[in-house]
């Protein structure tokens, strides 16, 4: 791995009354590849082409990886991270720069910055780090390799999480095909 990701653009929301659970808005039937599963989603952003996989927690009681394409762009690839807590949070943080630390099974460490809010009484974070096109290196890693931890800042402390990336390539490639495949059928109407 050559350097690392230095300066990603970066969305962050809050969702404030949802659960992991209801995250999937009209989703299709997930397919499965090894740890992850792929599947459209309508939602109110658009369709999204999404590979996902579930995390081993810290202290967290969940966690979801996603990796999905707009229906608008196949090409773009973004990064979410959902976390879902036993307790609401004890704070209202209305913008707070932080940065998170990624690593894929021995490789280098990437550090990206994102923008935390927080309500008191939330129970479900969701960040969500958009890829520009020049940082693809990071995203065959994580297509490739074994495992990813997350370590971030949220709800007042460190949490850190583990996803198996067995499936990834093949979830996160069903995505692009998916994807491309809704675009042709667009243009042929």
């Amino acid at each position: 791995m050559k350097g690392s990701i230095k300066s990603l653009s970066v969305f962050f929301c809050l969702c404030l009354s949802c659960t992991l659970a209801a995250k999937p808005l009209n989703a299709q039937n997930p397919v499965r590849y090894g740890d992850w599963a792929t599947q459209a989603i309508k939602g109110p952003e658009g369709r999204l082409y999404e590979a996902s996989t579930k995390g081993i927690l810290d202290n967290l009681e969940e966690a979801v990886l996603s990796v999905h394409r707009s229906g608008e762009n196949c090409g773009l690839l973004y990064l979410r991270f959902f976390f879902a807590y036993n307790n609401p949070a004890q704070y209202n943080v209305d913008a707070m720069e932080l940065t998170a630390n990624l690593t894929i099974d021995d490789g280098d460490l990437h550090t990206v910055v994102y923008e935390y809010h927080s309500r008191i009484g939330d129970r479900l974070v969701q960040l969500v780090i958009a890829q520009p096109p020049k940082h693809d290196e990071f995203f065959q890693e994580l297509k490739f390799g074994e495992k990813m931890r997350a370590v971030v800042f949220i709800n007042g402390g460190m949490e850190g999480v583990s996803f198996s990336l067995d499936g990834s390539f093949d979830a996160i490639e069903k995505t692009r095909s998916l994807c491309i495949n809704a675009q042709a059928s667009k243009v042929g109407r």
